[in-house]
């Protein structure tokens, strides 16, 4: 019965925000954890395949109270309009916008020259299991190239925002809007050359996302056309989605269905699988924070069953609190929790206007929030590097915009 808490709390959260706000950006946060929650529901309930006992209250809880920590300052700046915020003029904003397209093209190209060799194996299972050992591409060497392609598939999803953003207020620039919608496909690509599903799920979220942020101020026929570009980049998406998903659980027996409900609601019953044997973490902040660490010391989710005993595969989903508390433990968890909590409402504070940093901020930490109802997906230092460096291109926008403001009020 302590899986119904998820589905209870998720629903009402839901209903107040529908209620006040709509369906929004915000809304559409809760949703994707509600949605979960069901499908959670539908593996414990409906089928043998998890143990009930392991649903713990004491479990349940914890992970609720930190998953209201980490999203109401989220959700509560996701219901801020797009208006309230002041971003760049054009002439500014296309150098950041044109610098998203040029590392992200890059990535795009780099990996659909890889899908070449990953589509010429009849079993695409076996490309996985090739990826896995690192002999899918045995001859590919790193170079600058390789270096900016891994830059821009993290920039990929802002340009999916930002084509947006052109497409409603500057549809007039159609090449960037064009290039924008392009270049947000390099997630989407580089997750293809390694087999993977989930850059098609990142992107039909994070399109979704963008869509309801930006609902009030889309006009009918601009909605329609929206729908149109959707259809064009989901439809061979889903393809892909449905040809990978039948190559990884055709031989399980149990059916692609399942193992798609399984996929969207493992995370709330792994974490209460992990509640109790990891109560005091692993390698406090190692896995999930290595940039913080010396690289002799950091360490891999992918061997922790050679460490700790484990009658399950402990890297799979438990959400992005799960993969906190594995790696650091309870009271490290919720102490992250509470800090994250108090500096982003005050940082989030309710404001007549907001600045430019503060709408990039809030899209790198929905992004985190969104993907992380699976799991913590941003741990390495190159992710890490590409969110600081965004930050602070917009932060260096923001000045210039008000330096170039100030001589115009002396002139």
């Amino acid at each position: 019965m302590a899986l119904f808490l998820y589905f209870i709390f998720f629903s009402t959260w839901f209903f107040f925000n529908y209620k006040y706000h709509g369906f929004n950006a915000s809304t559409f946060l809760i949703s994707v954890y509600w949605i979960s929650s069901v499908a959670a529901i539908i593996l414990l309930y409906f089928y043998q395949t998890y143990d009930q006992e392991k649903i713990l209250f004491s479990a349940v809880i914890f992970h609720l109270l930190c998953l209201f920590l980490f999203l109401a300052p989220i959700i509560r700046f996701g219901n801020i309009d797009i208006k309230r915020f002041r971003i760049p003029q054009f002439v500014n904003l296309k150098y950041f916008v044109w610098g998203i397209i040029i590392f992200s093209i890059t990535s795009l190209v780099i990996s659909s020259m890889k899908l070449r060799t990953v589509f010429s194996y009849d079993d695409l299972a076996q490309a996985r299991a090739l990826h896995n050992l690192r002999e899918l591409y045995p001859e590919s060497k790193n170079t600058i190239f390789t270096y900016i392609g891994g830059i821009g598939q993290h920039f990929s999803l802002l340009s999916l925002f930002f084509a947006f953003y052109f497409f409603i207020f500057y549809h007039k620039k159609k090449t960037l809007f064009i290039l924008l919608f392009l270049s947000s496909f390099a997630i989407v690509i580089q997750n293809l050359s390694i087999v993977g599903r989930d850059g098609i799920i990142r992107w039909g979220l994070f399109f979704i996302f963008v869509y309801c942020f930006f609902k009030e101020d889309i006009s009918r026929d601009v909605s329609k056309k929206i729908r149109v570009y959707f259809g064009i980049g989901s439809l061979p998406l889903a393809a892909f989605f449905i040809q990978i998903s039948e190559a990884k659980f055709s031989g399980s027996g149990k059916g692609v269905f399942y193992s798609l409900v399984d996929y969207i609601g493992q995370p709330f019953i792994y974490f209460s699988y992990n509640f109790n044997q990891f109560i005091k973490g692993t390698t406090g902040g190692r896995m999930n924070f290595p940039s913080l660490y010396p690289a002799s010391e950091q360490v891999s989710i992918n061997n922790l069953n050679d460490t700790y005993y484990a009658h399950y595969n402990l890297n799979t989903f438990s959400t992005f609190v799960g993969s906190f508390y594995l790696d650091m433990g309870l009271i490290k968890t919720l102490d992250v929790a509470l800090i994250f909590f108090l500096l982003l409402m005050l940082y989030f504070r309710n404001n007549k206007t907001y600045l430019f940093s503060q709408l990039i901020v809030f899209i790198i930490l929905y992004e985190i929030i969104l993907l992380g109802i699976f799991y913590y997906m941003f741990t390495s230092t190159e992710v890490i590097n590409t969110f600081i460096l965004t930050i602070g291109i917009s932060i260096f926008l923001e000045f210039k915009a008000k330096r170039s403001s100030s001589k115009k009020k002396l002139n």
